[in-house]
């Protein structure tokens, strides 16, 4: 059965090759390959496993800015040659050699007579740094500080290194949003630093993984962008929700529902659950579940019956053992379909004759279980409906009592004078205003029945 989907993936990158249909082919076909080793490892990987993906056939470029950028000094020349020479990389080498050792020996000499801020700024000059960095941990902070700073500027600024060395001082790396720019160069090498190389601080890592995705999406990169969105362990989300960034693999969610969930999306997002579920067999996607539902009822629509009732019975299964993974209407929607499906599973060939339709049908104990699911979440919902209309009864009651009481404790002329007193200050309550409106009413049935008297 794994061969089976690996098989289909690799099937899906052979075909990526010469699609034109999509826009970024290179992050396409990364998705899927890290499916295909997520499916080998049997969904056990770590990050030097994805760096190593992340850096498939790519050469790494030379970074570093000439620290010795003049001659100034005088003391060595740089060698060159225009012609191959078989004893040029012996002589390069023994140059190389003979220049550190000059170097090192002014260094020494600065040292010697106590000039410690020449020392390091001959050294920082000449590229020497790790002295420099040894010797200006021993001084003060600042000092440390600047040299640091100086070291880091000699690198260029999409350099790798610059993404680790950024991270390390618990900083975000500016790279992760400078990637918006194609002209930065590559995100890859960037990602695989930051995963190969965790800090102490693992929020740091998610938060600047999940921000290079961002800008990647803002680049309409989306493959590349959800790559880094399951590398920072983005949790899915359900369709529609505000500020979702994973909901279907291989789809925008900002579409129109009917061009966002489209079939190949729901089987990278299928794949991607499965594998995860090799290295943990309850791991399931919640959101992913009403997807599910909807290709079982696409494979009905097109006919196969069969493989849409195993499709259900696998969703089922996943449900009874974790009934607060699905909503009351989608367990619903489930066992209406396979009640319209059970009888296209028949048994063998053990009835013969004439049987009843209704007897020749499956022991489907699983759909029984997911009925007994639905009864029970129909069953809570009813005991919370009738809950919170008690509540908002007992509510009502408390509110009535209170304002007949309330009103009922004054004697006529104590209303009077205080019903002056709410009309002077101009403050009434909704208590106080009902009894007032009850107070006139009173008085003007009762004049209205002396009156009747008196004719």
């Amino acid at each position: 059965h794994k061969k089976t989907i690996i098989e289909y993936c690799e099937n899906k990158i052979r075909n990526a090759i010469y699609s034109r249909d999509i826009g970024d082919v290179d992050s396409y076909i990364l998705m899927w390959e890290l499916l295909i080793l997520l499916l080998r490892q049997n969904g056990m990987v770590v990050g030097t496993d994805i760096a190593e993906l992340l850096m498939k056939d790519k050469k790494p470029e030379r970074s570093r800015k000439d620290s010795i950028g003049s001659n100034s000094s005088g003391l060595v020349e740089t060698m060159t040659t225009t012609e191959p020479n078989p004893t040029s990389d012996l002589t390069s080498s023994s140059t190389s050699i003979l220049k550190e050792e000059v170097i090192t020996n002014k260094f020494r000499e600065y040292l010697i007579y106590g000039s410690e801020k020449e020392a390091l700024e001959w050294a920082m000059k000449h590229g020497l740094w790790g002295h420099a960095l040894f010797l200006a941990s021993k001084l003060d902070k600042r000092t440390y500080a600047n040299v640091m700073t100086r070291f880091a500027n000699g690198l260029t600024m999409n350099d790798p290194l610059q993404t680790l060395y950024q991270l390390l001082s618990g900083k975000m790396p500016a790279a992760v949003t400078c990637v918006s720019d194609e002209k930065w160069g590559d995100w890859r090498p960037h990602l695989a630093m930051i995963l190969s190389n965790t800090t102490q601080r693992p929020e740091l890592d998610r938060k600047a993984i999940t921000t290079l995705g961002d800008t990647l999406l803002n680049r309409n990169s989306l493959y590349a962008a959800q790559f880094c969105y399951l590398m920072a362990q983005v949790e899915f989300s359900r369709y529609g929700t505000d500020l979702a960034k994973l909901v279907l693999l291989g789809s925008n969610h900002n579409k129109p529902f009917v061009e966002f969930a489209v079939n190949e999306a729901i089987y990278m997002t299928e794949v991607y659950e499965y594998a995860c579920s090799l290295n943990d067999v309850n791991f399931v996607i919640p959101e992913f579940l009403p997807y599910k539902y909807i290709l079982a009822r696409r494979l009905a629509d097109r006919g196969l019956l069969e493989k849409s009732l195993a499709y259900l019975e696998k969703i089922t299964i996943a449900i009874v053992q974790n009934p607060t993974i699905a909503q009351p209407t989608l367990i619903q929607q489930i066992c209406n379909l396979a009640d319209r499906l059970k009888y296209c599973d028949l048994i063998e060939d053990s009835f013969e004759g004439d049987v009843e339709l209704e007897d020749n049908r499956p022991d489907n104990s699983w759909l029984r279980d997911l009925k007994t699911v639905e009864k029970n979440c129909h069953v809570q919902e009813t005991i919370q409906n009738l809950t919170e209309a008690a509540e908002v009864d007992q509510n009502q009651h408390i509110q009535s009592t209170y304002e007949q009481s309330w009103s009922q404790q004054y004697t006529e002329e104590q209303f009077s004078l205080d019903l002056s007193k709410w009309v002077e200050d101009e403050k009434y309550t909704k208590g106080q205003m009902n009894c007032i409106e009850k107070y006139y009413l009173q008085n003007w049935i009762g004049n209205i029945c002396q009156q009747s008297a008196r004719k």
